[in-house]
C-alpha cells in the first residue's frame, strides 16, 4: 500500500510542477508581448540570445510623423503605398495617436520586415 501512495503522490508532483513550468512560460511570454506592445521595445532575436533595445533611440530629423503625415506622404513610404497609408490614416483616426512607431506593426499589412524597412524613416512624435 505504501508503494501506491509514493507513485501516486510522486505522480501528481510532476504533473503539478509541469503545469507550474508551462504556467511560467506562458507569464513570460504574455508579460514580454505586454512590454513590446506598452513601451514600444524592440527585440532581435540572434542566434540563440536575444538583444533588447531598452529605451527607442531618437529619430533623426526628417523622419515622416506617424500621428501627423497625410495619406501621400505615407504612402511614398517604401513597402506602404496607397491601401496601407489609407489603413495608417483609419488607424489614427479610430484608435489614435501612435506612441511609439513599433506600433504601426498593429495595422494588417506591416509586419516586422516592413517596419524594418521604415524605422529609421518614422517616428510617433
Amino acid at each position: 500500500m505504501q508503494r501506491g501512495k509514493t507513485a501516486w503522490i510522486l505522480k501528481h508532483f510532476c504533473l503539478i510542477a509541469m503545469v507550474a513550468v508551462l504556467c511560467l512560460g506562458i507569464g513570460l511570454f504574455l508579460g514580454r508581448m505586454l512590454l513590446r506592445q506598452r513601451t514600444g521595445i524592440l527585440a532581435a532575436e540572434v542566434g540563440r540570445s536575444s538583444i533588447v533595445e531598452l529605451t527607442p533611440s531618437p529619430a533623426p530629423t526628417g523622419c515622416l510623423n506617424l500621428n501627423t503625415a497625410s495619406e501621400k506622404e505615407l504612402a511614398e513610404l517604401p513597402g506602404i503605398g496607397p491601401v496601407l497609408a489609407e489603413r495608417i490614416v483609419e488607424y489614427r483616426r479610430t484608435i489614435g495617436r501612435f506612441r511609439y512607431p513599433y506600433e504601426i506593426t498593429d495595422i494588417s499589412g506591416i509586419d516586422e520586415k516592413i517596419y524594418s524597412a521604415l524605422r529609421d524613416r518614422i517616428t510617433a512624435d
